[in-house]
């Protein structure tokens, strides 16, 4: 294989861009940034909330799988199965 001027233009262009995208996911979460914790009592009945903090409910969603068939969030929690998110893509 030989390399190219374009090749070797592409290969930084992922290159940098992995490095960026791997500079955001690590970055640290500052003291402001982070709602403080509190103690969990069961004894309330309140529902949990909705979110993407660590203790809140997942918001339902529905995908199609590769076989063409619908499957939704619910369809795991009531059927007491684990679930593994694994979200992908190709740019």
């Amino acid at each position: 294989m030989r390399l190219t001027p374009g090749l070797l233009a592409r290969a930084a262009l992922l290159v940098a861009l992995m490095m960026l995208v791997l500079a955001v996911a690590c970055g640290a979460e500052t003291p402001e940034d982070t709602p403080a914790r509190q103690p969990v009592d069961s004894s309330t009945d309140a529902a949990p909330t909705l979110g993407n903090r660590v203790g809140n409910l997942a918001p339902d969603f529905s995908v199609t799988t590769t076989s063409g068939e619908m499957r939704s969030l619910t369809d795991f929690k009531q059927a007491n199965q684990p679930l593994v998110v694994y979200f992908f893509a190709t740019w």
